[in-house]
């Protein structure tokens, strides 16, 4: 039940559905291409399927009401068979993927405790990058703009100022602040943080 539960919850809810959202494009939502569309109604259909020990009226329910003509219902979901995958795991594949959500959500933690907007757009430049993450890096710079808000991400030294430095495996990803917050309003919040903290200790 904990492993279906954060497959459901961490994998497809979280992550999956977010990286086959459509992106907009000057301002206009794409479509889904019809193979993320296949896929994700086929695993939606296995959650069910694996879900319906645990939950079986609404389980139940779900099922009958996501049939459409692509996916009839010839039988009720508690008649179904208990999914037998046959598919191979693609090592580099599932490694790449782990690498961008751990970049993504560095970002995204990164933001949130200097208290910079989610959809805020930044500039990165990578250091000590090796072949593998440069590669993972082309492969996946629509994605990473898209979810991380990182709009270009060059080599070498940062301007100067502050910036906030990630490490993601080998590779340094410094993010320049300037302009993005105020930076002096940044250090007196620090600064009272750090006294208050303190004072308490």
């Amino acid at each position: 039940a904990d492993a279906i539960y954060h497959f459901v919850w961490d994998q497809f809810c979280d992550w999956y559905l977010e990286l086959i959202k459509p992106a907009f494009v000057d301002g206009e939502k794409q479509d889904m291409d019809s193979e993320s569309k296949i896929v994700a109604g086929w695993v939606l259909d296995q959650i069910l399927v694996m879900l319906h020990p645990f939950m079986p009226f609404v389980t139940e329910e779900l099922w009958h009401a996501l049939a459409d003509p692509e996916r009839p219902r010839k039988y009720d979901l508690i008649h179904a068979k208990w999914p037998e995958p046959k598919a191979a795991v693609d090592a580099n594949a599932t490694a790449e993927i782990n690498w961008l959500i751990r970049l993504v959500g560095e970002v995204r933690t990164a933001k949130n405790e200097l208290g910079i907007a989610p959809g805020a757009k930044m500039d990165a430049f990578v250091r000590d990058a090796s072949a593998a993450t440069a590669a993972r890096i082309a492969n996946q710079s629509a994605t990473i703009s898209r979810l991380a808000r990182l709009k270009n991400i060059g080599t070498g030294d940062a301007p100067e100022g502050g910036s906030i430095q990630l490490v993601v495996d080998e590779a340094t990803f410094v993010l320049p602040l300037a302009g993005v917050i105020d930076l002096d309003a940044e250090r007196a919040r620090i600064t009272k943080a750090i006294e208050a903290a303190t004072k308490e200790a």
